[in-house]
């Protein structure tokens, strides 16, 4: 009996050791200093006269893979992918195929993807060994989950991009599975990525500032090799996993022969742009000062006329909230209502927070369409079409690695408000915490479910008391 209270108390202990070392580090909330605001000029984003890139939006789930596969089945030289989460379903194993062959035609593939995901998704499965173990292939972890550390448990990488060559890249908030890319169903995402296309083939290039971030972050110490071994390619499980992936890349090369017969024709499908600028978070595992959020809401603060925000949903402390009530009435943000969100725990956090929000002076959009959005981009007049991986919360803003992309170009940026005003179409507009001045044609007031009901009873004090983690 005594025996089974030590256990107990020891068990105890280290849950309480788990809970507050993974949960303290992160209370304190930095706000930007003097060099972040002494560094950043909103118009240090503008340019004259044609740059080196053209750009494009891609918003279909489907589009956005089959680019994908083009992309890495016409590179030469190397390919550079970073994602949160990467996941072995149908999406997931098409792009594994499609990274395998590369490599075995001799590209060099690099692969930078979250600890979390690795820990939950890549740890013992033998087709992301395929690739680990291939000579051509390096797959790098950042921040990979060590339990006897917990001050560590909450950074996490959140950039998702695809650099081909020194050709063209991808960048948004698509993750590497289902959700997010193809069209498999289950559970499916509205999502966003922009295409960049180095026309001028120069190293003004803003492909060369999303290459120089990756190698800045893949060399941290936080970053590890995982299961760099040549040999685990002798185990008769990955030895089937590379069959596997053999089999998949056959059978895409029949269903999508377009990617495979020619090299994307990037000149006719992209805008031209004046000036691209990538920004980022700090890369750091610990809390972080908000710098990407402090330089998206200076941007938005020098709109001239109109800025229109989306994102998943808002999650924000009192300073967040007082940089947004700067945009003033010039703000307009589209989010999921708490119905169509697919986050419990923001939709929770919504309900609790709404009338801060309101507050603001933006004007509300609850996105009710058929599934969750999770799209995170801005449109600055008729100038600037920003998109990446930052949501409007706490985590984005303090805990995560995050990139935003800012296009100078009239073009581009139409391009994203056509897109904007295709999901507006589906969103009611908030009057005020419980009304609604306006509902889409045919759509019906946007109601909780039962089962978000009980989520919001059940955890709705927790969250609270952590909602700067969310």
């Amino acid at each position: 009996m005594e025996m089974k209270k030590g256990i107990l108390a020891l068990l105890l202990l280290l849950l309480c050791y788990l809970l507050i070392g993974s949960i303290a580090p992160y209370t304190s909330q930095p706000t930007p200093s003097a060099q972040t605001q002494d560094s950043f000029q909103a118009s240090d984003c503008y340019g004259e006269g044609t740059g080196s890139d053209r750009a494009a939006i891609i918003d279909d789930n489907q589009a956005a893979l089959e680019l994908r596969l083009q992309m890495i089945a016409h590179a030469q030289e190397q390919l550079i992918l970073s994602t949160f989460d990467f996941r072995s379903d149908q999406a997931g194993t098409d792009l594994l195929a499609a990274l395998l062959d590369a490599g075995e035609r001799g590209v060099q593939v690099r692969l930078l993807v979250d600890g979390f995901s690795a820990f939950l998704r890549m740890e013992r499965n033998p087709l992301f060994y395929a690739l680990s173990s291939h000579p051509n292939i390096e797959i790098r972890v950042y921040n990979p989950i060590q339990l006897w550390k917990p001050w560590n448990l909450m950074g996490r990488l959140h950039d998702k991009y695809l650099i081909a060559d020194h050709t063209a890249y991808l960048l948004g908030g698509r993750n590497c599975f289902n959700s997010f890319l193809g069209s498999y169903g289950g559970g499916q995402n509205r999502d966003r990525d922009v295409l960049v296309y180095n026309a001028a083939n120069d190293t003004d290039s803003s492909l060369y500032q999303v290459e120089d971030y990756y190698r800045s972050v893949s060399a941290l110490d936080c970053c590890k090799l995982f299961h760099d071994d040549e040999a685990l390619a002798e185990r008769s499980s990955v030895q089937e996993a590379r069959e596997t992936l053999h089999q998949r890349l056959a059978e895409l090369k029949t269903r999508y022969p377009t990617c495979y017969a020619a090299s994307c024709d990037y000149a006719a499908t992209t805008q031209p742009t004046r000036k691209i600028t990538l920004l980022s978070n700090p890369t750091q595992v610990a809390v972080k000062e908000p710098v990407l959020f402090y330089q998206l809401m200076e941007l938005c603060k020098s709109a001239k006329e109109q800025v229109v925000i989306h994102t998943p949903y808002v999650i924000a402390n009192d300073w967040m909230t007082e940089q947004l009530s700067e945009i003033g009435s010039k703000g307009q943000i589209l989010l999921n209502s708490a119905a169509t969100n697919g986050n419990p725990f923001a939709s929770s956090d919504y309900v609790r927070h709404k009338q801060e929000l309101v507050d603001t002076g933006l004007e509300i959009h609850e996105y009710i369409g058929d599934i969750s959005y999770h799209g995170k981009s801005i449109a600055i007049d008729d100038r600037l079409a920003i998109v990446g991986s930052f949501n409007m919360d706490m985590r984005s803003t303090y805990l995560d690695t995050e990139l935003m992309l800012v296009i100078d170009s009239p073009e581009v940026t139409q391009e994203l408000k056509t897109s904007m005003d295709a999901l507006d179409a589906q969103a009611a507009v908030v009057k005020d915490v419980d009304h609604y001045r306006s509902l889409p044609d045919g759509m019906a007031e946007p109601g909780l479910s039962t089962s978000k009901r009980v989520v919001q009873f059940l955890t709705g004090w927790a969250l609270e008391l952590g909602r700067f983690l969310l």
